[in-house]
């Protein structure tokens, strides 16, 4: 859905609104199989493997010596997983002639419903993250998260400021501990020369 402004007011016509429902899902999605749940779910770890079948997927990534240690165990990228992602994009948009210069807004937001993984479609058995922190870089899926630009230029001066909000979280791994929520601010100008000596240098901040 996207709305822009039905006023001709130069204070208002720039105004517009859009919002995004998303619902993807990714099949065969590329997944890496931890050797820690690839030994417990192939020993029926969450009803992976009820009839203990030695020729079970996860008991497919490492051997048994005859002593019985486990041996050969491989940590392999495999097409075997399934992502399926859901939630609303909110931006607002608005420029406007403010003195000598204008006034530009950007804001963005966003509500994540579901990011669900499944590390072997074939087994049924998934994780949502959504509202979670996991543990690594990049997986962490707070459920609210937003950005505010607020920007002003005049001739070759620009001045902005953003604020960041990342929504609370809890740990996958330790219930018990619950992440707050954060705010980030950053303030930057740059000034670009058009003509003279310094023609087409910027100077930021």
């Amino acid at each position: 859905i996207v709305l822009t402004s039905p006023f001709e007011n130069e204070l208002a016509s720039n105004l517009q609104m859009s919002i995004d429902w998303y619902s993807i899902t990714v099949d065969d999605a590329i997944t890496s199989i931890s050797a820690n749940t690839f030994i417990q779910r192939c020993f029926n770890d969450r009803g992976a493997n009820p009839s203990y079948d030695p020729d079970n997927f996860y008991c497919s990534f490492f051997t048994r010596a005859d002593t019985g240690d486990i041996i050969d165990a491989l940590e392999i990228n495999t097409n075997a997983g399934e992502l399926k992602v859901s939630g609303i994009d909110m931006q607002l948009d608005w420029r406007a002639p403010i003195g000598p210069g204008t006034v530009g807004v950007n804001w963005l937001t966003t509500w994540t419903d579901t990011y669900e993984i499944t590390q072997f479609a074939g087994d049924g058995i998934s994780d949502d993250y959504a509202g979670f922190a996991v543990g690594g870089v990049g997986t962490s899926y707070p459920e609210w998260k937003s950005s505010f630009n607020l920007g002003y230029t005049w001739g070759g001066l620009g001045l902005n400021g953003q604020w960041r909000y990342v929504g609370d979280m809890d740990d996958w791994n330790y219930p018990e501990f619950k992440i707050d929520a954060e705010n980030y601010f950053d303030l930057n100008a740059s000034y670009t020369w058009d003509e003279g000596l310094f023609d087409g240098l910027t100077l930021r901040g």
